[in-house]
């Protein structure tokens, strides 16, 4: 997967690349992260009527798959497929995650989107290694150069 990514200070979109797909990704203000969570939380409700809504109990797979679905709903602006998005009552397109196609690459173009996220923040270097680990004394390097 692919990322293409902007140097700006007005940067304000991400664009992953999958599959040969482009998908752009609103970056997310402190707001888009709060709708992001209540949103999974309402999908979660929609799935588990009885519930809450709550992530706690949920496997781990589970709890991604609602953060990618509620990521999409909430950040997603453009994407060079048809099938993030359906018509509204007004017939503009607006991604609903209940349309989603079985097959729809939901979760590895929310890797590319977090990956993308991560190195406009400048957590993770465009070669996209994590930094910050440093090899100890006496312990092998997990990086792949020798420690000198």
């Amino acid at each position: 997967m692919a990322v293409e990514q902007q140097h700006s200070i007005a940067q304000t979109e991400l664009n992953v690349v999958h599959d040969g797909a482009t998908y752009i990704f609103k970056i997310p203000g402190i707001r888009d992260e709060a709708k992001i969570g209540s949103y999974a939380r309402f999908l979660r409700v929609q799935d588990d009527p009885n519930g809450v809504g709550a992530a706690e109990g949920l496997d781990f797979n589970s709890f991604f798959t609602y953060q990618a679905l509620a990521t999409f709903a909430v950040l997603l602006r453009k994407a060079s497929v048809t099938w993030p998005f359906s018509p509204d009552k007004t017939g503009k397109p607006v991604v609903d995650v209940n349309q989603f196609p079985d097959d729809a690459p939901v979760l590895e173009v929310y890797e590319g989107y977090l990956d993308a996220l991560a190195r406009f923040r400048g957590e993770l270097p465009e070669d996209g290694r994590p930094g910050g680990a440093e090899a100890v004394d006496g312990q092998p390097d997990s990086q792949p150069e020798p420690v000198q």
